[in-house]
């Protein structure tokens, strides 16, 4: 993601979330498992970009949506 928006001349800030041996989850567009370890995005002004948000999503919308949790609670509560 950095390295695209480097290309067309945009420059961000590197956010990362360490899940600190967890799973982190994203409440957004219905619940997604984001990863174990760490999580990288791409702050833009109040946009964020990562993988999950490739168009952006408002800065305060993103944070708020970053939960550490367990992947079989988070995959259950999704499937329901």
């Amino acid at each position: 993601m950095q390295r695209e928006l480097s290309s067309a001349q945009i420059s961000g800030t590197r956010i990362r979330i360490n899940a600190q041996g967890r799973d982190l989850g994203s409440t957004l567009d219905g619940g997604q498992l984001v990863g174990h370890q760490n999580h990288d995005a791409i702050r833009v002004s109040d946009s964020v970009f990562d993988n999950l948000n490739p168009n952006g999503v408002p800065y305060d919308e993103s944070r708020s949506s970053h939960v550490l949790l367990n992947a079989r609670a988070f995959r259950s509560q999704m499937s329901s």
